[in-house]
């Protein structure tokens, strides 16, 4: 198409059709992955011709956009040569300068964003500078960086912004006060706040920050006080529904299930949000009204957590529960989760039984150039071209979801997992409620790829490693995405740190010539799979335990990891590190959806219910773990 063929004219040396032609590709797909290097291309031939003032618009584009993609750090050097060339042009200002920022920022890229944020300071520009210090002193508290955020917004707030701004700069000092474990200067602000915005939300912030630092420190009467007052004074305020939770949480822990299902109610209204936390709050108002004995009140609920959002974690809680329903006594589990062997059998031929919708498009798309080339690329093995073809395609077909399904297949063809994950939350967008059932099965695949479970089973080492768990933690932590870098410099598929991928290369005997060799799934897959079969092994193969400990290493965990409360929601809902509670119910969702497309059910795969549905038997088992353990391998 337009983007290959100017590289075919480039290399005839044909650069006038060339550019015509990388021109019509910018124009014609203004959202395609290959848009930064089009630009990039563009500016190239610009300047090949002899034309540095039409480089400088693609340039400035592919700068301020995408500001941390590839090319966009060749697109600087390029900007250099123009400049030292002596062409005058109009170059980017502190407004956009500050988006380009904000951009960064937006994109987990810390050190550029604190980089953009810092010149900013000086130049020239009040309200600019003004934003930049707090958009600076945000970036710091991204990277941990509390004392330096501090010292920013102390010498802002000293420029006396208006009421406004000097709520929220006072509200991020008081973030970093808390995670510098300093109550007193938190104190302060909430004081300072109530006399400058007594009925703002950023007051209503700074005491939720209160509620959870004195939460943290099992001060539960204070923090008590003050969720209470969020809820009484700041009704309207995002962080009610948080005082709400707070509040219901620890009435559970405490028995008080009555007063618990009082602080959970406001959930069962429609208009909470986020739905998360609305997913959150229903399923521990049924998990109350269970232990209180309403048992028609939990069945309820639980239906009513599917309803908000079919696929979370939550959901998958609930239908455990609900399979009990009718022997109407309440029951708890104990004893650690185990996993699925990795030598085990799986079905991996999921078909629709009822000729629905789902099949259709294969004929109906095929007859698509950009299709057909894909396909013939894919048999040729340039994967990478055909998934650019199919991602073209895409675009085209962006409202139907009957071709968006087939183009997601063949990516998956292309061995482009991520590429096709998007396609499938592009389809499930739509709401799974408006497809049949077997269609809703086809198209999780696309989401949670079998066939990525057998190749990580080739590529993974013998050993106790779950290929299910493997996939599930390759689909939260990266999304499938081979280039995945984090903020923290987590590499690949399986996000692995560059000093644990070599020290798991030496310990698994594994070839290993640098963080680079990250990027290839096979590497990633085999020392990632490595890694977390040992630390499965640490925690006595323990599901919670393992996924946990991926995240934040194995002797974090084991700090915490025991004794634990018998029923495992309750253990996981308590988890000290937010990062790491969030991440273990994502994987475990993902995990148990897994299960289910191989044609298990998770609970029967375990060698225990991860929870014992209303009705269930009541086991305990397990025992104390001790293990040395790894640092983290994503943290």
């Amino acid at each position: 198409a337009l983007f290959e063929r100017e590289q075919v004219l480039s290399e005839a040396g044909r650069l006038v059709e060339a550019l015509d032609s990388i021109k019509g590709f910018v124009n014609s797909y203004p959202q395609h992955k290959l848009l930064p290097e089009a630009l990039y291309r563009s500016a190239e031939l610009s300047l090949s011709l002899n034309d540095p003032a039409a480089a400088v618009g693609p340039l400035k584009r592919l700068i301020l956009l995408y500001p941390s993609h590839i090319a966009a750090k060749k697109a600087l050097v390029l900007v250099g040569e123009i400049k030292a060339s002596g062409v005058a042009f109009r170059w980017i200002s502190p407004e956009e300068r500050l988006s380009r920022g904000k951009r960064l920022l937006d994109g987990a890229h810390y050190v550029d964003a604190a980089k953009e944020f810092s010149q900013l300071l000086k130049c020239g520009n009040d309200a600019v500078a003004e934003s930049a210090a707090v958009q600076l002193a945000i970036t710091q508290i991204k990277q941990k960086r509390f004392d330096g955020a501090e010292k920013v917004l102390s010498e802002y707030l000293k420029r006396k912004p208006d009421a406004k701004n000097e709520a929220e700069a006072l509200y991020y000092m008081g973030y970093a006060a808390v995670r510098r474990d300093d109550i007193a200067s938190l104190l302060k602000i909430e004081k300072r706040l109530e006399e400058r915005a007594p009925d703002s939300p950023e007051l209503a912030g700074v005491l939720l920050l209160a509620g959870h630092y004195f939460d943290d420190s099992g001060e539960r009467a204070k923090a008590g006080a003050y969720y209470r007052r969020i809820i009484s004074e700041f009704s309207e305020s995002p962080s009610v529904v948080e005082a709400y939770w707070k509040t219901g949480w620890a009435e559970y822990l405490a028995g008080n299930y009555n007063e618990a299902i009082k602080a959970f109610a406001p959930a069962l209204k429609k208009n909470v949000k986020p739905a998360r936390m609305r997913s959150q709050m229903v399923y521990w108002y049924a998990r109350a009204s269970e232990k209180s004995g309403r048992t028609d009140d939990a069945a309820g609920a639980y239906e009513l957590t599917c309803g908000i959002d079919k696929k979370s974690y939550y959901c998958q809680l609930s239908e455990e529960r609900l399979a009990g329903v009718p022997a109407g006594s309440i029951s708890g589990a104990g004893g650690p989760v185990k996993q699925v062997p990795a030598g085990v059998e799986f079905k991996t031929d999921v078909t629709a039984d009822d000729g629905a919708d789902a099949g259709k498009s294969r004929v109906d798309i095929s007859f698509e150039s950009r299709y057909q080339a894909a396909a013939e690329l894919i048999v040729l093995g340039q994967n990478s071209k055909a998934s650019a073809e199919l991602g073209l395609l895409s675009d085209e077909y962006k409202g139907d979801r009957t071709a968006i399904m087939e183009i997601g297949w063949l990516l998956q063809d292309a061995g482009d997992y991520a590429s096709a994950l998007t396609a499938y939350r592009r389809l499930m967008g739509g709401g799974p409620d408006e497809l049949s059932q077997a269609a809703c099965v086809l198209i999780d695949e696309l989401g949670y790829p079998m066939r990525l479970v057998e190749s990580i089973k080739q590529n993974a080492p013998e050993g106790p490693a779950d290929p299910f768990l493997v996939a599930a933690i390759m689909r939260e932590e990266s999304g499938f995405n081979p280039e995945a870098v984090s903020p923290v410099g987590a590499l690949g598929v399986m996000q692995i740190m560059p000093k644990t991928g070599e020290a798991s290369a030496k310990e698994a005997g594994a070839e290993y010539s640098g963080p680079n060799d990250l990027f290839k799934p096979e590497v990633s897959i085999r020392l990632g799979s490595w890694y977390l079969g040992n630390v499965s092994r640490l925690v006595g193969n323990d599901l919670v335990l393992t996924i946990a400990s991926y995240n934040a290493g194995p002797r974090a965990v084991l700090r915490w990891g025991a004794p634990r409360p018998d029923d495992v929601d309750e253990f996981i809902e308590n988890i000290p590190y937010s990062e790491t509670r969030y991440y273990v119910k994502r994987v475990i969702r993902t995990y148990a959806e897994y299960l289910k497309l191989a044609g298990f059910n998770p609970k029967d795969r375990w060698t225990r219910p991860f929870i014992t549905p209303l009705g269930g038997a009541r086991s305990v088992s397990g025992g104390q773990i001790s293990a040395t353990g790894d640092a983290p391998v994503t943290r």
